[in-house]
């Protein structure tokens, strides 16, 4: 007989006869037997979650003072002509003075790896966005360090002369409260952010051309 773990107590009450009895006696012999359920019971499909929700957090307390901020999953963004095509795992849209700032994103967990692919296809979306309109930038987020192979693929998307638009967040990023709370223990980095602009301006610090702070003798 299976129950809910919300429904175990001393005392029981049988589902067929409706006797209500003492069921620690019942577990001098048989082991207890588990199951997965909610978002650890859809077989490993939920991975790739994990880590889009982590950024969401992150991005949503970093925008929180942002009425007009828009965070999404999940898009399939084509463009007009239809020449191109791509699934992005967030969406997000912050309305500002004089321009509306974009960012799309591509989000791996700790056994993922971000592709020079994932960069192309990202960085071909951020440029499908009007600029007079527009400030595009694009995340890549992972649940784990990311590999200098990593940085180097995303680094080389950066346009020589252009403003910083890519944001990098690791797993030392994504993991505290504040987004830079552990890194600028280590580096020259401004410690707070509250724009996806300082996102990407702190990735160029830490991440493209990065300053470790000195340690004391």
């Amino acid at each position: 007989m299976q129950r809910s773990i919300d429904d175990v107590a001393t005392e029981a009450e049988c589902l067929y006869c409706g006797n209500r009895f003492n069921c620690t006696r019942q577990l001098s012999k048989d082991p207890w037997q588990y199951r997965k359920s909610g978002l650890f019971g859809l077989d490993n499909n939920q991975e790739g979650g994990v880590p889009v929700a982590l950024t969401l957090q992150q991005l949503d307390t970093l925008l929180s003072h942002r009425s007009s901020a828009l965070l999404m999953t999940s898009f399939d963004l084509t463009q007009r002509s239809g020449d191109s095509k791509c699934e992005t795992d967030l969406f997000v849209a912050v309305d500002g003075y004089d321009h509306v700032s974009i960012a799309v994103g591509e989000c791996k967990d700790a056994k993922g790896e971000i592709s020079a692919e994932d960069v192309r296809n990202m960085i071909a979306v951020a440029d499908a966005f009007p600029r007079n309109h527009f400030h595009t930038y694009v995340i890549f987020a992972k649940t784990a360090p990311l590999t200098q192979e990593e940085i180097d693929r995303c680094k080389e998307a950066q346009k020589a002369g252009d403003r910083s638009r890519i944001i990098l967040l690791s797993d030392r990023e994504l993991e505290p409260y504040f987004v830079y709370e552990r890194a600028a223990k280590d580096f020259e980095i401004e410690s707070t952010a509250i724009s996806l602009g300082d996102l990407a301006r702190t990735t160029y610090q830490l991440y493209f051309h990065p300053s470790p702070k000195r340690k004391n003798q």
